[in-house]
């Protein structure tokens, strides 16, 4: 995973030196950020939610699909489902998920939605944008006849982004894989469609964009349904209280004004002070 930083340095600095971060070494070509900083995380995404929750010495509980929330005013708690029937009540309940798996849930949160009409609308005019990405991967250590480490492609109507993974986390001795996302209007047209079926359409579209790349030893397709932010939260507040006793947040990048790593911190930092808030309160 890589990112780009405008602010927060005494965080970004925090996070490289303990090894969660690294600037991105290697050239990015076509890229339009004006005055970035570029991170890669070596060990994925995951090390940063990791390195988060060991700072605050929580022990997760992960491979659940949230299907229900419902508010229990008499017990003052949150009571949360999962497809599997696993329920569970909580004092309170921060959902970061994308706005449409949101208003998809079911129980009493929907009622707290439509109780709200003016939040209901705002949630409801949350855009994404949808991209394909294949992961190109190969058995054994082969120089790729490329100099660059990412790049982006304004030309074509299909690849939008290509980048060398073990280039971009600086891993020698590895076997390559190459990383490629599709345009935003690619994914469009084709979202309805099977995953397997236009993998197909966007390897012919790379072997004429890099044909000197070599076959790989496989390839894996993957729909990225809600990709990125195009459309966010009006007001950008961060987050959003939606139920106070108990309580009940929604965040996340959405909530931004920046969607991307800065706008989740951003959105970390306003749950926090919502959280904070909601405590005093509670213990007058």
């Amino acid at each position: 995973m890589s990112m780009s930083s405008y602010g927060k340095p005494v965080l970004y600095n925090k996070l490289v030196e303990k090894g969660v971060l690294k600037p991105l070494q290697g050239v990015i070509e076509g890229d339009k950020m004006v005055n970035a900083r570029h991170y890669v995380a070596p060990s994925g995404s995951g090390s940063l939610v990791e390195n988060f929750m060991q700072e605050a010495e929580i022990e997760p509980k992960c491979s659940f699909h949230l299907s229900e929330v419902s508010v229990c005013p008499d017990t003052q708690k949150v009571k949360c489902s999962t497809k599997t029937g696993v329920s569970e009540e909580f004092d309170v309940v921060v959902l970061t998920m994308p706005i449409p798996q949101i208003l998809q849930l079911t129980g009493s949160i929907q009622d707290c939605i439509t109780s709200q009409p003016d939040v209901k609308d705002r949630l409801q005019s949350v855009t994404y944008s949808s991209r394909f990405c294949l992961g190109l991967f190969y058995k054994q250590q082969i120089d790729l006849p490329y100099s660059w480490t990412a790049k982006y492609f304004f030309d074509g109507p299909c690849i939008r982004f290509v980048s060398f993974d073990n280039r971009k986390r600086q891993q020698t001795n590895v076997s390559p894989s190459v990383l490629i996302h599709t345009s935003v209007p690619f994914s469009l047209q084709h979202v309805e469609e099977d995953v397997e079926s236009v993998q197909s359409v966007i390897v012919n579209h790379l072997q004429g964009l890099m044909p000197q790349l070599p076959e790989p030893d496989a390839v894996i397709p993957h729909l990225w349904k809600y990709s990125q932010v195009f459309k966010g939260y009006d007001g950008h507040p961060g987050s959003i209280v939606l139920n106070q006793h108990p309580l009940v947040i929604l965040a996340g990048d959405a909530f931004s004004q920046f969607p991307r790593f800065d706008g989740c911190l951003d959105s970390a930092e306003a749950v926090v002070g919502a959280v904070v808030q909601w405590s005093k309160q509670k213990s007058k």
